[in-house]
């Protein structure tokens, strides 16, 4: 991913790859405990803070999120830029807990994993509030939350918060195997056709701003400045060089969507697939 490169197993002190280690609940809590004490100066030493958190296959469930919840309300993930939590026992609970964390901008990372895992509707649900909620989750790169059960209740509810301005940036999206129908492919697609026809065509309105940095507002973004707002970093840009988020259309920087082996009917696939390709989106339906 974009927010770290070392391989599984690696362990620095500010990237903590731990995949397939079964640490469990119990070691994921001693863990949050000791990342929250590291990220604290001691004795003149400056604090550590960690910035790629991989637990992958570990074995962690809603106790371990509740666990790296509270550590993030110490601020000891602030800096986290790549979370995984694929492939274990996650449930609604800990999705929750996770949500409220990102929902409190106490923990906001580029790239979020939690693929594999027990949770369904009521997650996602908590989920998508967050990334609506959040205005430092704006930087939310890679979502990946294949091999769930959120179906059609939960796709609409992550289509809703698409279409409302959540997660602006995304340029990955991952739902396989996830029990959606047609109602939530539908959903996702009608999303990419707002997207795709707001691109058409552009207007823009320059102003100088108070502090002598021009700023450009848009009613529609075209093709020129999508690689201006959706490559990396532009989350930390000056927010007086970048256009209200508002005006941004939704999903405006996703390259990359996967809905494969799920219910849903070859028409209603099909029109997902057209909309991703008006968009340029690679799709995996």
């Amino acid at each position: 991913n974009s927010f770290g490169s070392c391989s599984r197993g690696c362990t620095t002190i500010d990237k903590l790859h731990w995949w397939g280690a079964s640490i469990g609940n119990a070691g994921c809590e001693e863990l949050s405990t000791q990342l929250v004490s590291a990220s604290k100066p001691y004795d003149g030493k400056p604090a550590r803070m960690v910035k790629n958190l991989l637990l992958g296959g570990n074995m962690v469930g809603d106790a371990c999120m509740g666990a790296l919840a509270r550590a993030a309300a110490k601020g000891a993930l602030k800096d986290v830029g790549a979370l995984g939590l694929s492939r274990n026992s996650i449930g609604d609970a800990g999705v929750k807990a996770l949500a409220e964390a990102l929902a409190a901008d106490v923990l906001h990372p580029g790239d979020l994993y939690i693929s594999g895992n027990r949770f369904g509707s009521t997650g996602a649900l908590a989920l998508a509030s967050a990334l609506s909620e959040s205005a430092a989750m704006r930087r939310l790169e890679r979502l990946s939350l294949a091999d769930n059960r959120i179906g059609d209740e939960g796709a609409v509810t992550l289509a809703d918060c698409f279409a409302t301005g959540g997660a602006r940036q995304l340029e990955s999206l991952h739902l396989h195997n996830n029990n959606i129908g047609d109602e939530g492919v539908v959903a996702i697609a009608q999303v990419l056709s707002r997207t795709a026809m707001a691109s058409m065509t552009t207007t823009a309105d320059t102003k100088k701003s108070e502090k002598g940095i021009f700023r450009t507002t848009f009613e529609t973004i075209g093709t020129l400045e999508r690689l201006f707002l959706c490559t990396e970093g532009a989350a930390e840009k000056p927010q007086e060089d970048l256009p209200p988020a508002e005006l941004l259309p939704p999903l405006y920087c996703l390259r990359t969507l996967n809905v494969g082996s799920n219910r849903a009917s070859t028409r209603a696939k099909g029109a997902l697939a057209g909309m991703a390709a008006q968009r340029s989106v690679e799709c995996s339906v």
